[in-house]
């Protein structure tokens, strides 16, 4: 619940997502491919149906398996996510004030630029 309170601290609205604490199958990507997408697509899926703007992480091997593979599990199970990920530290960036660039949100694989465009930057 720290990452739910301190989002909304900085002023997002926290959606009710169910598997916030499942495991993205970022562990067991190389040896498992196939089990880790599916994984990472279950996350997906859930913050799409829930209308999730971006998911807000703070762990860098989730980050890096939802934000890097969404590509790739897009074409693999033909589907559109274009759910940007970001770091809870550009989130409490972005409330005091730092501008998206100097967080380096411009060097995002998914674009965050309409959930930028939300919060008026």
């Amino acid at each position: 619940m720290s990452m739910d309170k301190l989002s909304e601290i900085c002023g997002a609205e926290v959606v009710d997502f169910r598997s916030k604490t499942k495991c993205c199958g970022g562990p067991i990507l190389v040896p498992q491919e196939k089990v880790a997408f599916e994984l990472t697509k279950r996350l997906l899926d859930e913050a799409k149906s829930l209308g999730a703007d971006c998911m807000v992480l703070a762990c860098p091997l989730c980050v890096n398996n939802l934000e890097l593979r969404q590509p790739d599990i897009e074409k693999a199970y033909n589907v559109s996510y274009k759910l940007p990920i970001l770091y809870i530290t550009e989130i409490i960036g972005l409330a005091l004030g730092i501008k998206p660039i100097k967080l380096g949100i411009n060097k995002h694989v998914v674009s965050p630029k309409p959930v930028l465009a939300k919060l008026g930057f």
